[in-house]
């Protein structure tokens, strides 16, 4: 992968052998694309009342602008493709896709599109948004944080640990277990994005 150095302005001091995170900015916006040969998207949800079933998205393009150093400025638009949903175990995967789930023969892709509300010297962030799934939109606020630049001195790519939830019956997906046998799937569906981002190519 090719390191592209950026033109940038500073203020403070600059240890280009760290990945500290320092305030200034770019001479203009960046967008930035997820590498999804370095990053992931994991989702989790209850199961059974007893343990979390675990899975993953395998397809998936996130673009990220900013100007800013710290991407508090960062704009965000997002999808995945529902069809290529993972899980251990195959079976649950195909229940997924049904009918009453994700529907993903007709509804194969989620989308979001948001920005940064939120962003601290420490690299916190709060990602505020709206989530789109099955053609029905929700606002959505996200938990973050950004780890710094992997190549501090050209700031070549920055990576993020992105934290979510929501609510699977405000997207119809699964009627509500009121058996109370323990069999049903937790009402909060849970997501973590490990995110390593390569300038877009213009």
């Amino acid at each position: 992968m090719i390191i592209i150095f950026l033109s940038c302005t500073t203020t403070g001091t600059n240890d280009s052998t760290t990945s500290s995170i320092l305030p200034g900015s770019f001479s203009r916006s960046i967008s930035w694309i997820a590498d999804t040969t370095h990053s992931s998207i994991q989702f989790k949800a209850r199961h059974t009342d007893v343990h979390d079933v675990i899975g993953w998205i395998d397809r998936y393009r996130i673009e990220v602008t900013s100007q800013k150093f710290d991407f508090s400025d960062a704009s965000i638009v997002a999808s995945a493709d529902l069809r290529t949903l993972m899980m251990p175990n195959m079976g649950m995967v195909r229940n997924l896709e049904q009918e009453g789930m994700f529907d993903v023969s007709r509804h194969p892709r989620a989308h979001f599109r948001g920005s940064v509300s939120r962003a601290t010297l420490s690299g916190e962030l709060e990602v505020s948004g709206q989530l789109e799934i099955k053609e029905i939109e929700k606002p959505i606020q996200m938990q973050g944080t950004f780890n710094g630049f992997a190549y501090a001195e050209a700031r070549g790519l920055p990576g993020f640990t992105i934290h979510g939830a929501f609510n699977r019956y405000d997207f119809h997906i699964g009627a509500r277990d009121t058996s109370k046998l323990g069999g049903a799937v937790g009402d909060s569906i849970h997501f973590t994005a490990n995110l390593r981002l390569y300038v877009k190519e213009e």
